[in-house]
């Protein structure tokens, strides 16, 4: 019989609890540059960190420099697909890149793009490889948001019936100790009423089941995610040649939100199931990458 556990949810303003082992909250790190630009992850880094950075206005576009340094305590091995992405998003309806939910104003962006794209190279502890950019400014008065992606081809689509437009993408991130410990057994996504201007609102929930022969202990962090992404070449149309459908594709983070957050209250044994859930916003007239992320450990 199939157990299920069930997460204590902890107050998230008194919890700080990261998406990724780095000193960055939920990911997202303002670059201390007289500049506006924050820096997010999308996808497993392996302890690989932007470093580094220096960012310089030539004309109508900024410069930007950085470091992608390897961390971690291991050699990280060569061969990984990366993308630097931006997103210029208004002040006024955007002020704070680093809040977990969604912007006020469901038309702050003002233009996405991608700035580069390269395959990391092997790089062994303290080693970096060095990637430089130009971004337009899109706007005077504008917050700007970088985002290294990294494919590893590790999300999957939601199948749901009937599919909803663009699909549901679903990533799980499990400690670097146990990967892969966690599966999805089931999904579903029902709309609900929004309680946000200018988003519609659906609620998702997930059964993960520990597919694992290791206990996954009482106390591990457990954080539900959802990411908004447009295309790295404006939103997504039905001219437009990038395809909504294909996470692969070059995208641009405009903002994540936390769905749930907290610890397992009891241990989660193989083959037991845990069941996550929380309310996904989606704004309302534009076509977005909708992606879910579940976080498991630290």
């Amino acid at each position: 019989m199939t157990l299920k556990r069930t997460l204590l949810l902890l107050v998230l303003a008194l919890v700080h609890l990261p998406l990724v082992a780095s000193a960055n909250s939920l990911d997202t790190d303002e670059c201390g540059t007289p500049y506006p630009f924050w820096w997010k992850y999308d996808g497993p880094h392996h302890g690989i960190l932007v470093k580094d950075w220096n960012i310089q206005p030539e004309g109508d576009r900024f410069r930007i420099r950085f470091a992608l340094i390897n961390a971690s305590a291991e050699t990280v091995q060569g061969g990984m697909p990366f993308t630097v992405s931006h997103t210029a998003v208004d002040r006024a309806g955007y002020g704070d890149p680093t809040a977990q939910v969604p912007p006020a104003n469901v038309r702050a962006v003002l233009g996405t793009e991608a700035l580069a794209q390269g395959t990391l190279p092997t790089l062994r502890v303290g080693e970096s490889t060095t990637v430089e950019a130009y971004a337009q400014r899109f706007h005077a008065d504008a917050n700007h948001i970088l985002t290294v992606i990294f494919h590893d081809g590790g999300q999957i689509a939601l199948s749901f019936d009937p599919q909803p437009q663009p699909w549901y993408w679903l990533r799980i991130l499990s400690p670097s100790s146990l990967p892969g410990a966690l599966e999805l057994s089931r999904a579903t996504v029902e709309p609900v009423s929004s309680s946000l201007e200018g988003y519609k609102a659906n609620a998702v929930r997930l059964a993960l089941r520990n597919v694992s022969g290791h206990v996954l202990e009482a106390g591990t962090p457990i954080s539900l995610i959802h990411g908004s992404s447009g295309s790295a070449g404006g939103y997504w149309g039905p001219d437009d040649v990038v395809d909504p459908n294909d996470p692969g594709n070059p995208y641009a983070n405009i903002f994540r939100e936390v769905l749930s957050q907290g610890v397992l209250a009891e241990a989660l044994y193989p083959g037991a199931t845990l069941e996550l859930g929380g309310v996904v916003h989606v704004p309302e007239g534009i076509t977005t990458l909708k992606q879910i992320t579940v976080v498991v450990g630290e």
